[in-house]
């Protein structure tokens, strides 16, 4: 499965009237720069074009969705205790983890907050939890991520495959392979193997092989009607 044409016209009608606010709002055709608030705009762009497509396929397929709940106090110690650890310097190797997370256990639980950018859930009840952020994202950002993800498989009390939490890049800035990223602070701070969906691997979970190919041809539809410098610097590339 990939983009169906009613899909298709779908994302394509939300992002005309996406870069038109962005025009009318922030006077971003006449400046050719983002500011941060207008970036972030645009990685929720991501976030509802990856609801759209997923809709096709997934029972539930939710942005802002709050995963809130209660976990073992032990568990929450255990995980400022790992984030601690790749501060340090620790290698990260997230299905370990996860496993040690749920591994210890406690008669006092506690509750910690948590919000997806994108919530699905299949028709077999294996539930994604995605942070849609930045392919290049600073130190703090790296570590923030790591503790919220372990902190759903924490509150849900499940492992892989019936809970998978990760962090989504909604394109690769360096190539279009896995082994061409080269982004620092991922690369030390992250598990790039396990805890990451770069590109075309986040759009083909999301859709199926080919996905990240026809919303790339979307965007670029859209750049025709609206302006190629200015799709260029929303789509995949700023």
């Amino acid at each position: 499965m990939m983009i169906n044409e009613e899909t298709r016209r779908t994302i394509k009608a939300y992002l005309g009237g996406f870069i038109q606010g962005l025009i009318e709002h922030h006077c971003f055709e006449s400046r050719h720069t983002m500011t941060t608030r207008e970036a972030s705009a645009v990685y929720a762009s991501f976030e509802e074009c990856a609801r759209l497509i997923a809709l096709q396929t997934y029972d539930v397929a939710e942005r802002g969705y709050k995963a809130s709940g209660n976990m073992p106090t032990a568990a929450a110690a255990k995980i400022e205790e790992i984030v601690s650890r790749i501060n340090e310097g620790q290698t990260p190797d997230f299905p370990a983890l996860i496993a040690e997370v749920l591994q210890v256990s406690d008669e006092e639980w506690v509750e910690r907050p948590a919000i997806a950018d994108l919530y699905l859930k299949d028709r077999i009840s294996h539930e994604y939890f995605f942070e849609i952020k930045s392919p290049r994202p600073n130190k703090g950002q790296c570590l923030e991520v790591a503790e919220r993800l372990l902190r759903i498989h924490a509150i849900k009390q499940k492992n892989r495959p019936q809970v998978n939490a990760y962090f989504a890049m909604a394109y690769n800035p360096y190539g279009t392979r896995l082994e061409d990223y080269r982004h620092s602070f991922s690369l030390q701070y992250l598990d790039m193997q396990n805890e990451v969906l770069l590109g075309a691997d986040f759009w083909e979970l999301i859709g199926g092989e080919g996905t990240y190919e026809e919303l790339l041809e979307i965007y670029q539809e859209v750049g025709r009607e609206k302006g190629k410098a200015m799709i260029d610097a929303l789509a995949f590339g700023f």
